[in-house]
């Protein structure tokens, strides 16, 4: 008997040591995350600030040149039902896109709309960056630094920007990299946690040594690598991405009592299908990322259709407007969920907004270029990103019921120790900028108030 307890005592002693070096190991690697990319904060580059102007490089010529190809467009019209085609964009969405681009769509009101902020440019490192900045009331001093992800640019908060202003609040709205009118990088390497030093960076250059980052899909991610790198300028962090690590005793403990007693962990249905069935969960996974997958591995490779086709570029970067902002259930009528999802989303988003954002990326000719992020994150963040925590920095999260990603409190108190508001609306989707702008707005306020500032 005495043994025996020796033997357990000592395979207790070598699992607690092995635990307890892994965790000194995971600790040291990101603290040499945390240094390798802080050094990059201190190099040295050129300062000056320039005026940018949106009209000269949204012009007429390019507009015409997008409607010449899209009236010689070619669409597969091969299958008997190809409204509810089950491959992928249906060519119901690319019709409708390109015959409104050519028809009925007023390129001027996207450059009137944009013309009304304050545009600039300056060179950070390799990234020659555009940015909005936009002045409130002096007394509100901590300034929003407003990110967003892909596909995206500055026109999906083209309406939260003067609401978030008339509130009294400074607000600064970088373009990411190859989206927007920020231009490719011409060297590899750029990745995620790149271009949080570079945000960083901007702050600084701009006399903002604490700010409050917001930010939904690439924007939660990058403002989850900027806030671990630098917290002590960040304020407070507010995502509608939910990007928590699913990877915890937490999100095992909260599938294994969901599965029997969903009331007691998940506050909707939204949240309980989530996860269950789980079989159900991994295939939606799986499907859901092959876009990532792709764009991770050879975004070069599908690039090339979209940089020189703009129905291309509808159906691959215009339909993730729709399809991420669409109802996730077979509500709609529609056989097909794809097509449903497709159909409620281009009502939701508005198609006069997927027209504004694939003119802006047809001019600029960023949309190859935009998807090597995928690419960068793969290659030289994804090791660390998911032992990163915050265990100080205030943190929000708002979730919209269309959003991709639904998890619980609990889950999210495992990333984010000290979040202050955690809400949850019923409509919206993953821009929600765009399909519910109060909502998106009205947070953010509410997550200033509860800052303090």
């Amino acid at each position: 008997m005495v043994c025996c307890s020796i033997w357990l005592y000592t395979i207790i002693a070598i699992v607690a040591a092995l635990i307890y070096f892994h965790k000194k190991k995971a600790a040291k690697k990101l603290e040499d995350y945390r240094q390798k990319h802080r050094a990059k904060f201190d190099s040295l580059d050129d300062a000056e600030i320039r005026d940018f102007d949106p009209a000269s490089v949204l012009t007429g010529d390019d507009f015409e040149e997008l409607k010449k190809r899209l009236n010689n467009r070619i669409v597969d019209d091969f299958l008997d039902d190809s409204d509810n085609n089950p491959y992928g964009t249906p060519n119901f969405y690319v019709n409708e896109v390109a015959d409104y681009i050519c028809q009925k769509f007023d390129y001027k009101n996207v450059i009137n709309v944009l013309s009304q902020f304050q545009h600039y440019k300056t060179v950070i490192g390799d990234v020659d960056l555009h940015f909005v900045h936009m002045k409130g009331d002096p007394s509100k001093s901590v300034p929003i630094l407003l990110l967003c992800g892909f596909p995206s640019s500055i026109w999906e908060f083209h309406k939260s920007l003067p609401m978030l202003v008339k509130a009294g609040y400074t607000v600064v709205c970088p373009s990411m990299p190859a989206h927007g009118f920020t231009a490719p990088p011409r060297k590899p390497g750029v990745s995620p946690a790149v271009i949080a030093c570079t945000y960083h960076k901007l702050m600084v250059r701009l006399g903002y040594s604490k700010y409050v980052i917001h930010g939904g899909d690439w924007g939660s991610l990058i403002g989850h690598i900027q806030t671990f790198l630098f917290p002590e300028h960040v304020a407070g962090f507010q995502l509608t991405l939910n990007i928590a690590s699913m990877f915890s005793w937490r999100t095992a403990l909260t599938v294994l009592i969901g599965a029997w007693f969903p009331s007691l962990v998940y506050v909707n249905k939204r949240q309980h299908n989530n996860f269950h069935p789980l079989s159900k969960y991994q295939s939606k996974q799986f499907r859901a990322m092959a876009y990532f997958h792709i764009q991770a591995v050879i975004p070069d490779t599908y690039g090339y259709g979209m940089l020189d086709s703009p129905v291309g570029l509808i159906g691959w970067h215009g339909a993730t407007y729709a399809m991420v902002t669409g109802k996730r259930d077979t509500a709609l009528g529609d056989t097909n969920i794809r097509s449903g999802i497709m159909r409620s989303g281009l009502d939701k988003f508005g198609i006069d907004n997927v027209a504004s954002q694939v003119f802006i990326f047809w001019c600029m000719k960023t949309a190859q270029a935009s998807m090597r992020i995928y690419y960068e994150f793969y290659e030289h963040d994804s090791g660390t990103f998911g032992a990163i925590a915050h265990p100080d920095v205030p943190t929000a999260v708002t979730n919209f019921a269309n959003e991709m990603i639904h998890l619980t409190e609990f889950i999210t108190k495992g990333t984010f120790n000290n979040l202050k508001m955690f809400t949850f609306h019923e409509d919206g989707g993953h821009f929600a900028h765009i399909d519910e702008t109060e909502a998106a707005v009205g947070d953010i306020v509410k997550f200033m108030e509860v800052l303090g500032y």
